[in-house]
């Protein structure tokens, strides 16, 4: 019901996962707590007429989010996604915005494959208005530029994207996954996707909400 009541059921009860409702957390919340507690793993939880304040919860350190009332599914996928996670190693320092787990098809094209190469087919791991994680079956380089479309629904529509490689996530499965950022994103892409984030959060989009594992 409080603010102090978090800290002081975390500290007895050190769970694995705190899942932390976004109106509670207010603006600086997660990140006292992360302060406190280095090694915590917080999964917001909200209503779709908060979605706007999931984003920035996520940017400040917490590691997913699930909508209310609670999916069964959902809610297993995010608290799954939340415990692969080392405690400790999110670092927020290096985002400013959060990015939101769900999967897209894109068609991407690397410059090492040549200027007129065709492009090839990946999917989208995660999305954020500063840059994506792109599983394919390819090889990247790190500092590789890449040009990527993705098609973000009927409303907003498709967009083009520049982006490099900022790095390489190990993985268990088939695909590689990769890091990217983007470069050179007009304001007015970059609303595109924000839109798109806030209606997917809000679930008014029809592509499924989480990724296949």
């Amino acid at each position: 019901q409080s603010v102090d009541e978090i800290f002081t059921a975390y500290r007895n009860l050190e769970p694995e996962v705190l899942v932390l409702d976004v109106v509670l957390a207010g603006q600086n919340v997660v990140t006292t707590l992360r302060k406190g507690f280095p090694g915590i793993r917080i999964v917001m939880s909200y209503e779709p007429i908060h979605a706007q304040r999931v984003l920035p919860a996520l940017a400040h350190g917490a590691l997913d989010a699930v909508k209310k009332p609670f999916d069964g599914s959902d809610l297993f996928d995010a608290l799954w996604h939340a415990v692969q996670v080392e405690p400790g190693s999110f670092d927020e320092t290096k985002r400013r915005t959060g990015r939101i787990r769900l999967e897209l098809p894109v068609e991407f094209r690397g410059s090492a494959a040549g200027l007129f190469a065709r492009g090839v087919q990946g999917k989208v791991g995660d999305l954020s208005s500063e840059g994506l994680c792109l599983r394919t079956d390819r090889e990247l380089e790190p500092g590789e530029k890449v040009r990527l479309r993705i098609q973000l629904g009927e409303d907003i529509g498709e967009v083009h994207l520049k982006a490099f490689v900022a790095n390489r996530r190990e993985t268990d499965g088939t695909l590689k996954e990769y890091g990217l950022e983007f470069r050179d994103l007009a304001d007015r892409v970059k609303k595109r996707i924000e839109s798109y984030l806030l209606e997917h959060l809000s679930g008014m989009t029809d592509h499924p909400s989480r990724p296949e594992e």
